[in-house]
Parts: C-alpha cells; structure tokens; sequence
C-alpha cells in the first residue's frame, strides 16, 4: 500500500515539474514577444503611420490644388501702342477677391474684384515694349494662373511729315481739284483736310482734294498707331 501511496507521489511531483516547466518556457516566450513587440514593431507601427500621413497628406494636397482659383483673370483689350504713359487695365475674373496686375513680370498694383470685373486705373508704362498680364486672389491666399500677356508699345515720338505737292502760296486755275503728295511714317495714316492718303510700304502717300474759289488752307496730318499726331498747313489759292 505505501508502494502505491510512493508512486502516487512521484508522479505528482513530476506532473508539478513539469507544469513548472512549462510556466518557466512561456514565461520566457511572453519576454521574448515582447521585446520583439518594442524593438520591432514599434518602428513598424510608425511605418505604418507614415504611409497613412502620407496617403492622408496626399489627399490634402489634392484638395487644396482642387481649392485654387481655376480660371486666370481676363484683360480686356489693350491697344498695341501708346502715346500715354499711363494705362487703365480692366478685365472679368471668375474667382478671387481681387487681381494683381504685373507689368514685365512686377507687380505694379492690385483691383478688386465686384460682379466679376476689375479695374486698375493707371499703369506706368516704360518708353518702348511693355508686357501686362494679372493674377487672381483670393482671400486665404489661393492664386490663378497667369492671365495671357498683352503687349503694348509706348511711342511719344510724333510720324514725320513732309509735303511735296503742293508749295505754300501756289496758285491754281481751271481745276476743282487738287493732288497732294508727300512722304511719312510707313505706319501713319495720313489726311489732306480729312481725305484719306494712301500710304505706300516707302512712307509716300498721295490723296486728291477738291477746293474752293480763292483762298484755301490744306491741313496735311499724320497720325502714328500710338496716337502721336503732326501737322503741315499749306495755304493755296484757286483761281475763278
């Protein structure tokens, strides 16, 4: 009977070892995952963050591309030249508070923007080329892109003038009209007391014009595509 009650025992304690046993492996196994837990998935984990600010940041910044101004504003027309040294710019803009105007590239002033249009009142235009173009903002800072360049050309210089035919104080008889002759700017429209000259590629221009019995006054004017203007006055008489 002791035989048995020793055997009994025995066995017990070696059942007890053995859950020891396994107490001791999977105490060590839970250290073991979780050191790998803090030295390796920490860093995982905050690769994984990255990737998810990144997705999220890319979203963002689509949506604040997406919240810029689509459309450029759009300058209403502007003369090629210019005798004035200032300049009125006006325009429609479908987005933004306001527009800022640029010339060569700087900015010179800003419009605001109501119903759609804007208006800037006096541009300072440099002698000889100028380029003009706008930009659309808005009030948390959103731009467009650049309007389309207009170019104008400041030209404060008047179109020669030189009349051929005919002489101051000639005299005339027999006719009811007149030719007058002479040369300018290739590019200026030229008038004998408002009959249009035409004006070949050589600058020479010739227009006939009637006149009236006894003293007559021809008013030759050139005027330049910037506007500048000279003038020749010929006095002639015709004869009754």
């Amino acid at each position: 009977m002791s035989k048995k009650i020793n055997r009994v025992q025995r066995l017990a304690r070696r059942e007890e070892g053995d859950v020891i046993k396994r107490i001791v492996i999977l105490s060590i196994l839970s250290v073991v995952i979780i050191v790998l837990i803090f030295t390796l998935g920490i860093p995982l984990l905050g690769n994984f963050a990255d990737l998810l600010g990144k997705t999220l940041g890319s979203k963002g910044t689509a949506a604040s591309s997406q919240s810029q101004i689509s459309s450029p504003p759009v300058l209403d027309s502007l003369p090629t030249a210019t005798n004035s040294a200032t300049l009125a710019v006006s325009g429609f803009a479908s987005g933004g508070d306001k527009v800022e105007i640029f010339l060569n590239s700087n900015k010179v002033g800003e419009a605001d923007v109501t119903d759609g249009k804007f208006k800037y009142e006096s541009v300072n235009l440099k002698s000889g080329d100028n380029e003009i173009s706008a930009k659309a903002v808005s009030s948390a800072g959103k731009e467009s892109d650049s309007s389309e360049v207009s170019k104008v050309t400041l030209n404060t210089t008047a179109p020669k003038l030189k009349v051929d035919n005919p002489t101051d104080g000639q005299s005339f008889s027999g006719v009811s009209k007149i030719t007058v002759q002479g040369a300018s700017d290739p590019n200026a429209e030229v008038l004998a007391n408002g009959f249009l000259a035409n004006v070949g590629s050589d600058g020479k221009f010739e227009v006939s014009i009637p006149l009236s019995g006894g003293d007559n006054t021809v008013e030759v004017k050139a005027i330049d595509n910037a506007g500048n203007t000279t003038v020749v006055k010929i006095k002639v008489h015709l004869s009754s």
